[in-house]
């Protein structure tokens, strides 16, 4: 099944700001952003490769998501130098009219597994944004990133 169209539009080389949040209390951390993304397999799946820095230290990261055809929802892999470092994280979700959002576990000994979620969401034309969310294990879920994109080309 192809990827729904609201995630094909988002093609291409995207130009912003990143704001990263350590303590969802206190200020963000702001570096600029850069993001490419591109529909790929035969229209099958979107791959999404980002850039930022923390304290002019690059970092990057890459979400990949897919169609599935049996249920129409969405599966996916996400990683990340900073957050999700030398590991891979399974995603499933859905697409909503403009945003996608997939979610997936870590583990957090000793206690219960944590949540983190990514939407990438289509904000107005030429924008976008990429977000991600923490998620306690009692279901409390607070903002760990924003990036909003304009289009580049």
């Amino acid at each position: 099944m192809p990827i729904p169209q609201v995630l094909a539009a988002l093609a291409g080389h995207w130009i912003g700001d990143n704001s990263l949040w350590l303590n969802p209390d206190a200020a963000p951390r702001r570096s600029r952003a850069t993001a490419d993304i591109s529909v790929e397999a035969e229209g099958q799946s979107l791959l999404v490769r980002y850039a930022w820095e923390d304290r002019d230290v690059p970092q990057s990261g890459v979400l990949f998501v897919v169609s599935d055809a049996r249920s129409n929802a969405l599966a996916g892999a996400f990683t990340d130098s900073w957050h999700y470092a030398h590991q891979l994280m399974e995603c499933r979700g859905s697409c909503a009219a403009e945003e996608a959002s997939v979610h997936g576990t870590y583990a957090a000994p000793p206690g219960p597994d944590w949540g983190w979620r990514v939407s990438i969401a289509a904000t107005a034309m030429d924008e976008c944004a990429l977000r991600m969310f923490n998620r306690s294990p009692d279901g409390t879920e607070s903002v760990a990133v924003e990036m909003r994109f304009a289009r580049a080309e």
